[in-house]
């Protein structure tokens, strides 16, 4: 299983849409509250001159025009992610002009392979 099987079967659980790239939506096509996320690795383990595990961070942000259901997802997400042995790493609470109207939480994940 690769890193994007291992996140999209645990966002899946979630009922939510979700996204691995920002998506470009119709005009008020907009779904009230989704989750897109990217990722990055970093070398993590090395061994006899070889990669041995790598260390794998996630960005998760989750928008919506609803700061109730924002937040609850914030923590939904943050139980199962864990649950899955993701660590938690961090968030940042933002409403920008990025996403005007609505409401954003960053948070960061490690996973190691």
């Amino acid at each position: 299983m690769n890193i994007f099987e291992k996140i999209d079967g645990v966002l899946k659980m979630l009922n939510v849409q979700f996204y691995d790239t920002m998506p470009t939506f119709g005009e008020n096509n907009e779904p009230p509250l989704y989750i897109v996320y990217s990722l990055y690795d970093v070398p993590k383990t090395w061994g006899d001159g070889r990669l041995i595990s790598i260390e794998y961070v996630i960005t998760v942000n989750i928008i919506g025009t609803n700061i109730r259901k924002v937040d609850n997802l914030q923590i939904e997400l943050l139980e199962l992610f864990q649950n899955y042995d993701f660590a938690y790493a961090g968030c940042s609470y933002q409403m920008d002009s990025d996403c005007p109207k609505q409401y954003r939480r960053i948070m960061d994940f490690k996973y190691y392979l």
